[in-house]
């Protein structure tokens, strides 16, 4: 009798075991920006005199250090300097009291948190954004070499919207 032929093992059953997908970062990374924004003051200096008419449009140099969450939320600090279009109350005001120029200042400092609508990644990336600062306006009126200048001062809660470009 002639003895059976030896049989191949049978295929070892594949057991691979898949990793679960590591989760997403919560914390991506500290950053920094500087912008170049322009305001639309509004609301009431006071009872009956409306900032607008103090300074019309602010524009301002604006830097900010960051903390980026969850690649689309970002949280920071802010501290921005500018100028300010004179508004028609102060503009008249200026002229009706021989000043020989008129100059409005802004200085603000706060919190600032911006939802990225696109990933970072991308070339552009449009936002919203929600702040809150104190903000300091200084206007100041020069006649030769004297002059006299005042300050409002306050709280701001501003809502925002922008187009970043990657440089």
């Amino acid at each position: 009798p002639q003895a059976p032929a030896p049989s191949e093992p049978p295929p070892a059953k594949s057991t691979s075991v898949q990793a679960a997908p590591e989760p997403a970062p919560r914390f991506i990374r500290f950053g920094s920006n500087t912008r170049l924004t322009v305001g639309l003051p509004s609301g009431e200096v006071f009872q009956g005199s409306k900032l607008s008419d103090l300074a019309s449009a602010l524009y301002q140099l604006e830097g900010t250090l960051d903390a980026v969450f969850l690649d689309r939320l970002v949280l920071g600090l802010r501290l921005g300097i500018g100028i300010a279009s004179t508004g028609e109350e102060f503009a008249d005001g200026c002229r009706g009291d021989g000043a020989d120029t008129c100059r409005t200042t802004n200085v603000s400092f706060g919190l600032a948190g911006e939802f990225l609508i696109l990933p970072r990644s991308s070339p552009f990336n449009p936002w919203i954004g929600l702040g809150l600062s104190h903000e300091v306006l200084l206007f100041e009126e020069t006649y030769g070499s004297s002059s006299s200048s005042g300050p409002f001062a306050g709280g701001v809660l501003d809502f925002s919207a922008g187009l970043d470009f990657k440089a």
